[in-house]
């Protein structure tokens, strides 16, 4: 790799992120320009008509998951240009849905920042870059390990009633209605949700979700 020929583009809306990172890169004889953006469609127009080295994309943009829906863009439409996500939200949710979109690195905001320095080397000489609190979510959830087969799932972990909460969940039905869809009550139906979120390992409704769509849970029990 030469010196002095990266483009980064960064987004972020937190604006002495934004500067602080601006400064890190001034020192860093690899990166010869570097851009920033708080806004994602200003980000978008410029990755779209420019070349970009590396993009840095914070997951969480002004309350909003907008930061995937750009690395979904660039990974797309830019596949020369590498993607780095570096974000405070270091979830299995999130760490799963980045995977899938395949970004090349992700990397915590509670990691030293010269550890950016250290993933736009890397990812630019064909390498992935996870920071540690990353990678060790990674590995206890075996998050790119292939998924089970339906059947392994409906066999070996959930129950047909399990099942029947998972998919109501997933389609975003509280549990009262649950409950009266089922004729159930709903004391039962939040014992059936605590029971799968238990067996799958998740946590929340967003973790389900990703969970059931990767292992083709939520597709197979469809109407």
């Amino acid at each position: 790799m030469k010196k002095d020929n990266l483009h980064i583009a960064i987004l972020d809306d937190h604006p002495l992120i934004l500067s602080g990172l601006i400064d890190l890169f001034k020192r860093n004889q690899l990166i010869a320009q570097t851009n920033t953006f708080e806004q994602p469609e200003e980000f978008k127009s410029f990755v779209s008509n420019n070349i970009v080295d590396v993009a840095i994309i914070d997951i969480r943009i002004f309350k909003s998951d907008a930061g995937l829906d750009m690395a979904k863009f660039v990974v797309s439409k830019k596949p020369n240009t590498k993607v780095l996500i570096y974000s405070g939200n270091v979830t299995i949710s999130y760490i799963t849905e980045c995977l899938n979109i395949g970004v090349h690195g992700f990397i915590s905001k509670d990691s030293p920042v010269q550890e950016l320095s250290n993933a736009i080397e890397a990812v630019c000489n064909g390498y992935t870059y996870h920071s540690k609190d990353v990678n060790e979510i990674i590995n206890v959830h075996a998050l790119i390990a292939e998924p089970l087969s339906t059947e392994q799932l409906k066999e070996n972990l959930l129950t047909q009633r399990e099942l029947a909460i998972l998919k109501l969940v997933c389609k975003g039905h509280e549990d009262k209605l649950i409950a009266e869809m089922l004729h159930i009550s709903v004391l039962t139906v939040r014992t059936h949700r605590n029971k799968v979120l238990a067996k799958t390992n998740t946590h929340n409704f967003r973790e389900l979700y990703l969970y059931a769509t990767k292992n083709r849970l939520f597709v197979e029990i469809e109407e």
